[in-house]
């Protein structure tokens, strides 16, 4: 993967497709027994395959790709649902390692960042891009151990993105990626997503709360501290921590500083 990254700024999609086949040839050596725990891992390692349809070469053409970009949402559904399944039994999320959140992370990105695009699933309903937003909520802080750390830190962008999504435009392709991110290409990817998204909507809810207030010092200048309103409504951008980005995240793109030299 990160020879072909070098070589062409990214992979081909018939580069990905020939790792599924290979991938799935051996998949019956890889696990002989069918369990929980099994299926799980074969889905983490099938994601991290197709996450790779989303890093092609620039100019690079992707005649499937619509059709690959469904199948790795798929994927990242059955991935969430297994994750949940496996708490239900064994409190799997809520003893798993790193990596285990990292599988979590990656599934709900591509789910979030899909359903937010002009190319979400014409079957899923609003009701039911809720009911996955609530799962992803479910599995993400149940990763968490302590206050602020990345699974809580990750679950407040989520949330906050989802909760400003119908301010926001949608993108017109579910997922990218930043190829030079290999396995963590895609999540980086819509991580920056959600976060411009974010800063878009606060601006944008930011100058309406201004010109509310201007409207309302105009319509009422006499009205008294004492019958003043006050909006009780939670923020939804109080618990994002922008630094996050600056410190962790802005690893990809413009000034790209641990990409190596300038």
């Amino acid at each position: 993967m990160s020879a072909q990254v070098a070589a062409h700024g990214g992979v081909t999609e018939g580069a990905v497709k020939t790792w599924e086949d290979d991938f799935e040839a051996l998949k019956p050596l890889v696990s002989s027994v069918d369990t929980d725990c099994s299926r799980f891992m074969l889905l983490l390692a099938k994601l991290e395959v197709q996450s790779y349809y989303f890093a092609s070469p620039p100019g690079a053409p992707r005649p499937n790709f619509h059709f690959n970009a469904l199948r790795a949402y798929n994927t990242s559904h059955a991935l969430l649902t297994s994750a949940l399944t496996l708490e239900s039994h064994s409190k799997f999320l809520s003893h798993g390692p790193h990596w285990v959140y990292r599988t979590v992370i990656d599934a709900s990105s591509v789910l979030i960042s899909t359903l937010n695009s002009v190319a979400a699933p014409p079957t899923v309903t609003p009701a039911d891009a809720d009911a996955i937003a609530v799962q992803i909520r479910t599995a993400v802080h149940t990763c968490s151990v302590r206050d602020s750390d990345l699974p809580s830190r990750g679950a407040a962008i989520i949330e906050a993105f989802w909760s400003v999504r119908n301010v926001v435009s949608k993108s017109l392709e579910p997922a990218g990626a930043w190829p030079e991110r290999l396995g963590a290409a895609v999540t980086y990817w819509c991580l920056t997503r959600f976060r411009d998204a974010l800063q878009e909507a606060k601006k944008s809810t930011e100058g309406v709360n201004k010109g509310l207030e201007a409207f309302h010092n105009i319509s009422a200048p006499t009205r008294t501290g004492s019958e003043q309103t006050t909006n009780t409504g939670q923020d939804p951008f109080q618990d994002v921590d922008w630094t996050m980005f600056m410190d962790e995240f802005g690893w990809g793109g413009d000034g790209a500083v641990f990409l190596g030299p300038p």
